[in-house]
């Protein structure tokens, strides 16, 4: 695994900061059922798994203070790719390919206002979010008997699917703290999440 990133922050005034990060992943995994453990009873059980993936991410804010409120304001987003087969060392044959050319790209923008007072302080936010996922086809090879047939059922299920998706959520927040005395406060939280 390989990661990589970089996270920055400005002020640009009293009032004004920014606030910037991109990171970047690299995955390249191997396991296996043997190597680290009792070895199965037969050559035919051995699996090793091969799962590859990467992945960006970034964000991109300002927040703005004004008297007793601030605004803040940004973009962000989370691309990922993954590929995963599982094989068998001594079956050049048995092959299940389960996750191929799958990608999830997210990208969203949010704002939030808050205030602050001697007595009382809110806050109002909202984001969207736009997902868009996809996938190629799935295989299975070198299986026999009844876990073939399941296997190539499940994956034929699959591949007739639906498999370029794309949806957009949208969450709201709502939250008043009202001090009563120094002993007492009284806080209401209110939001909506959509996934």
């Amino acid at each position: 695994t390989a990661l990589y990133g970089v996270r920055l922050s400005h002020a640009v005034s009293d009032d004004l900061t920014v606030n910037a990060n991109v990171g970047y992943n690299d995955v390249d995994h191997l396991m296996d059922n043997f190597s680290m453990r009792t070895e199965p009873d037969s050559p035919a059980r051995f699996r090793q798994n091969r799962a590859q993936g990467d992945g960006t991410v970034f964000s991109l804010s300002a927040e703005v203070g004004l008297d007793r409120y601030r605004l803040t304001a940004g973009l962000d987003g989370r691309t990922a790719t993954h590929d995963s087969v599982i094989s068998n060392p001594n079956s050049a044959m048995f092959r299940i390919n389960n996750f191929n050319d799958v990608s999830r790209d997210v990208f969203g923008g949010f704002l939030v206002l808050e205030h602050n007072a001697d007595q009382a302080a809110w806050e109002v936010g909202v984001r969207y979010t736009d997902v868009r996922a996809d996938a190629g086809e799935v295989s299975v090879a070198g299986m026999m008997g009844m876990m073939a047939a399941n296997a190539g059922i499940l994956a034929d299920a699959f591949n007739a699917a639906d498999r370029d998706l794309s949806f957009g959520n949208v969450e709201a927040v709502f939250k008043y703290t009202q001090s009563v005395s120094d002993e007492l406060k009284i806080r209401l939280d209110l939001g909506s999440k959509t996934r």
